[in-house]
């Protein structure tokens, strides 16, 4: 890869387990990692370029879908899988052995560290077939300067990028799901939804149009509780929406809901505490409102208290999903109307 970060001047800032205890998920409809939130991405020529802010090291993040005949092009072994991620390991000297380790995620991985014209390089490779004339990989290469070889934060670093890279798995035919600040514009109604709505901090979103038309989007928020509320938006496949809640659309949408969730917690049967219209925001924007206690008689004895929200905005259903926690049985729950006013408000802009 071309692009390179320039070594920054000491002191560099300390890197600790702490600091890199959350993480942020990546997916690109092949693979989905999950990798440190301190790794400021950029997309460069189809790879996922990372460095992290005050440290000399470059990341790149790579993943493939590529036939035989498309490797043969670049004269690359492909009988096995292991010719192809030796070839795909050009530090790799030919008298070194490569072993590549089968993973319960079904791929096999291979690593490589070295020191090679002023730089330490390190490789992660993932790689199977996905049939007998294609391959599914994703790469993991990190760099630094040749001075940074026994900086114990470089060996930190490369110790946490092969567990994520470990539990990477592949996503093809599966919903995407990304953490990006990105999603929060959402081109269907035009709208850029805040990183906060109340007190309920945006955590991911998951594009359910990639593998199923008129599904569209969802964006997780979450409180660090427990709370958490999901904003589904989309269409159904439907040429004309009618704005509201207590349209013929907006009902048939909530039954279709309840119907999914009912499904989920089977063999419990929800039960129906509160089924009316709510309006929020400054200008009362309507919802239907249904709120739902979920009581389990098994042996792992639990309520889930949940709600389901619906309305017809700008040419879409948006649909919340808000799920609170065990012994909060309040009518309005302040959190859930705190999120919901904030979020008819971005909607009436």
């Amino acid at each position: 890869m071309s692009d390179s970060l320039t070594p920054l001047n000491p002191p560099l800032p300390d890197l600790s387990p702490l600091q890199l205890g959350s993480e942020d998920i990546y997916d690109d409809g092949i693979f989905r990692i999950y990798l440190p939130s301190q790794m400021i991405p950029e997309l460069v020529n189809g790879s996922l370029h990372f460095h992290i802010e005050g440290l000399p090291f470059h990341m790149v993040w790579t993943t493939m879908v590529v036939s035989k005949p498309e490797l043969e092009q670049i004269n690359c072994p492909s009988e096995t899988l292991a010719e192809v991620m030796r070839f795909l390991m050009p530090d790799l000297s030919p008298d070194e052995p490569m072993k590549p380790i089968f993973m319960a995620s079904g791929f096999h991985m291979g690593s490589h560290e070295c020191v090679s014209e002023g730089e330490c390089r390190s490789s992660l490779i993932l790689a199977a077939f996905a049939d007998e004339r294609t391959f599914l990989i994703a790469t993991l290469e990190v760099t630094a300067p040749e001075a940074a070889l026994d900086d114990i934060r470089l060996n930190f670093l490369r110790h946490h990028l092969r567990k994520s890279v470990r539990c990477a798995r592949c996503s093809i035919g599966e919903p995407r799901i990304n953490s990006s600040f990105d999603w929060l514009y959402v081109p269907k109604i035009q709208k850029q939804f805040p990183e906060v709505l109340g007190a309920m901090i945006y955590q991911y979103a998951t594009d359910y149009e990639s593998t199923a038309a008129g599904e569209g989007i969802s964006l997780r928020y979450a409180d660090g509780f427990g709370r958490k509320a999901d904003i589904y938006i989309y269409d159904s496949g439907e040429d004309f929406i009618e704005t509201g809640a207590e349209t013929a659309q907006g009902l048939s949408q909530m039954e279709v809901a309840t119907h999914d969730m009912e499904a989920v917690c089977h063999p419990n049967k929800p039960e129906i505490l509160r089924d009316s219209v709510s309006s929020f925001g400054r200008q009362e924007i309507p919802f239907l409102d249904r709120r739902f206690l979920v009581t389990s008689t098994g042996p792992e004895h639990f309520t889930l208290n949940t709600a389901i929200l619906i309305s017809a905005q700008r040419g879409a259903f948006i649909k919340i999903r808000f799920t609170i926690l065990p012994g909060e049985n309040k009518p309005r729950h302040p959190l859930l109307d705190a999120l919901m006013n904030d979020l008819a408000d971005v909607l009436s802009l």
